[in-house]
């Protein structure tokens, strides 16, 4: 009969030694749980920065407002720089 609760405690303890292994036990299950919740965060985000680009590529494509304002606005940044360059040069 001894034998026998010696089987089921020898795995119970088993048990909770590989539960609680740091490498491949629920500490790490959970680590890697949360790395995974903040990659599908990322990925959304991606993905809607992929749409919103996407969408700009089109209406580049086939609105010529849209290529006119979007060339504005490259010279107008790079005026910027150069405004800002050579009011650092003066000083």
């Amino acid at each position: 009969m001894r034998a026998f609760w010696l089987i089921p405690a020898l795995l119970t303890v088993a048990l909770i030694w590989a539960a609680n292994d740091r490498e491949s036990g629920l500490p790490m299950w959970f680590e890697l749980r949360e790395e995974r919740r903040q990659s599908d965060i990322r990925i959304a985000g991606l993905r809607h920065e992929v749409e919103a680009l996407q969408a700009e590529v089109d209406a580049l494509a086939n609105d010529p407002d849209a290529t006119e304002r979007a060339i504005r606005e490259v010279l107008e940044d790079g005026l910027g720089l150069l405004t800002h360059w050579a009011t650092s040069q003066l000083l």
